[in-house]
């Protein structure tokens, strides 16, 4: 039983540091400042689409360090937890703990996404655009180009 609350423990770490990525900017959804503000807005074809995946650039290490601590305990619970087994086992486990949380850190760091390549209808100019894949899109379909403080982003027409 005592090896069960450790392991439960690094599923919930898991699952919360899977909680705190960062989501793919998105073609539809709008952060609260970009809202009530006016956008451009340009007709274009979509040429191709293309899976993709953005990854945040933010590593805090907070996988390792999580995974290290809560895999150095469940370890420490080999044997009678006590001695040269216990030492041995602490060792391991915050050895393959960090591993774990490293991985598991990196993985909740990337997002789907679609890079959207679309020909501008009145200037005729290629552009690609990579957004979450949160909207369903096909090739040669027409679009909105949504343009607002630098930012573009693609919607259905």
């Amino acid at each position: 039983m005592q090896i069960r609350t450790p392991a439960l423990l690094l599923l919930v770490a898991s699952i919360g540091l899977a909680a705190c990525s960062a989501s793919a900017p998105s073609g539809s959804v709008y952060k609260s400042g970009e809202a009530l503000k006016p956008q451009e807005v340009k007709l274009a074809k979509l040429l191709s689409v293309r899976v993709v995946q953005i990854e945040t650039s933010s590593n805090t290490n907070t996988g390792a360090i999580a995974g290290g601590a809560i895999g150095g305990v469940a370890g420490s619970q080999m044997g009678s937890g006590r001695g040269s087994e216990a030492l041995l086992g602490g060792l391991i486990g915050a050895t393959v703990g960090a591993i774990a949380g490293s991985a598991t850190e990196k993985m909740a760091n990337k997002s789907d996404a679609l890079e959207l390549t679309v020909k501008m209808d009145d200037t005729g100019q290629i552009m690609s655009i990579v957004q979450a894949s949160d909207e369903t899109f096909t090739a040669g379909q027409q679009v909105r180009v949504l343009i607002q403080s630098g930012k573009y982003r693609v919607a259905p027409y």
